[in-house]
This record gives structure tokens, C-alpha cells and sequence, in this order.
């Protein structure tokens, strides 16, 4: 539930801060929306075209691993750029990387629910998520009003790196049964 909250909080949370941090870094208003439009466009190609193939070739927990992985990286590009010299790059890394591992989570949670509850946890994950969202603006807001910017992202890359340990746990428990199976010589 926890993961599903800050996948809420970080999508509008992301959307708050960054026309600030594109301000930061001397962007135009029409750059910061021809960002927007270039995000937009990479979360469908993400959305449509790539997370089937990446999820049938490494599997989801995988997915979820590397894709959140990439965000954390990402996010730091955003902390730690003070000139627009990197800004299309992690801007990006950022568009490709946040559908991919926020589709790929739910999905996940339910393969690891308890046995009969898999419906349980997506219908408490999509509400989970609006909330987040919700919540997401509001802490947001009074982060951006607090600390700018710079706020807002160390937030989001703290709580992602949430994600992170959590994608990874799943990738050892999803690899548990086949190293078990391994072992025991069964195919």
C-alpha cells in the first residue's frame, strides 16, 4: 500500500515541481511546455510500446527493479543540475522510467499478494494510488512553498528509493523458487 501511496504522490508531485525547476534552470514558459508535451509523449510510448516487451523479456518484479532504478537516477539528475545543459536527458530518463515501473507495480503486488486476496490489493492499490495523488499535491505544496523545487525532488528520490529496495526484495523473492527448483534438480 505504501508503494502504491507514493506512486500516487510521486505523479503529481512530479508534475507540481517540475515548471519550477525548469525555471531554475532558465527555461523559457514554452520550454517548460514543450517538456510537458515530450513527457506526455514518452509515457505513451512507454505505456504502449515498451513495458510488454521489457515485462516478457526480464519479467515484472525485474521491471519494476530497473525502471525505479532509473527514476532514482533520474531525480538526482534533477537535483543536481543547475544548467539546462542535461535537462532533455533526464527529463527523458524521468518520462520513460516513471510509467514503466508505476503500470508494472500494481501488477506486481498483486502476484505477491496472499492466495484470494489478489483483487483485494488491486482495488485497495487504486484507491491507495487517487489518495496518494491527492496527498501528493498537498505535501507537495507545502514542500515547493518551504524548500522550492529541490524540496519536492530529494522528497520524491527519498521515497522512490523505496521503491527501489522493495523492487529488489521482490526480484529475490520471485528468484527464490527457481533457485529452489534448481537445486532440487526439478525442471
Amino acid at each position: 500500500v505504501l508503494m502504491v501511496l507514493i506512486s500516487g504522490f510521486k505523479m503529481n508531485a512530479e508534475q507540481l515541481a517540475y515548471p519550477y525547476w525548469g525555471i531554475s534552470v532558465a527555461w523559457t514558459p514554452q520550454m517548460v511546455s514543450f517538456g510537458f508535451a515530450g513527457l506526455s509523449i514518452a509515457f505513451l510510448i512507454t505505456s504502449f510500446g515498451l513495458i510488454g516487451p521489457m515485462t516478457k523479456r526480464f519479467g515484472e518484479e525485474k521491471t519494476l527493479a530497473f525502471a525505479s532504478t532509473v527514476d532514482v537516477i533520474a531525480l538526482c539528475g534533477f537535483l543536481l543540475s543547475s544548467s539546462s545543459a542535461y535537462a532533455w536527458a533526464w527529463l527523458f530518463l524521468l518520462s520513460v522510467s516513471s510509467p514503466m515501473w508505476g503500470t508494472v507495480l500494481i501488477s506486481v503486488l498483486a502476484r505477491h499478494a496472499p492466495e484470494g486476496m489478489q483483487g483485494a490489493v488491486q482495488g485497495l492499490a487504486t484507491s491507495t494510488q487517487l489518495a496518494g495523488r491527492i496527498f501528493g499535491t498537498l505535501l507537495a505544496g507545502v514542500v515547493l512553498e518551504r524548500f522550492g523545487y529541490f524540496g519536492v525532488y530529494a522528497l520524491m528520490t527519498a521515497l522512490v528509493l523505496l521503491i527501489v529496495f522493495q523492487a529488489f526484495r521482490f526480484v529475490v523473492a520471485e528468484a527464490g523458487p527457481a533457485v529452489k527448483k534448481q537445486s532440487t534438480g526439478e525442471s
